[in-house]
């Protein structure tokens, strides 16, 4: 299917909808975070202002400000629309587990 712009006499053909799908995708990586990125900043329920804002440890999990772990933290929930995303790739089709 093609598409004529108003300004343009030249037909331009419609965007397949892999490629739609593909640049959506990238569009919502671009907004992704790593793990220990996400929340960072949110202030500590149990610290008050003693804690200048959650910087969750790499590997520890814990907050490096005030030592407390992140549901301790209020943190936004925007995990569902990028926080996995980076491991995702897409049209991946997962494989079962080798073992049983």
């Amino acid at each position: 299917m093609s598409a004529v712009s108003p300004n343009s006499c030249v037909e331009t053909p419609k965007a397949p909808e892999w490629l739609s799908k593909l640049e959506s995708r990238r569009e919502q990586l671009k907004r992704s975070k790593l793990g220990h990125e996400a929340g960072a900043g949110a202030p500590c329920a149990e610290c008050k202002d003693k804690c200048p804002g959650l910087d969750l440890h790499f590997w520890r999990k814990v907050c490096r400000n005030c030592k407390c772990p992140k549901i301790q933290h209020v943190c936004p929930d925007d995990d569902d629309a990028t926080g996995w995303a980076q491991f995702e790739i897409l049209g991946q089709i997962r494989a079962k587990p080798a073992c049983k």
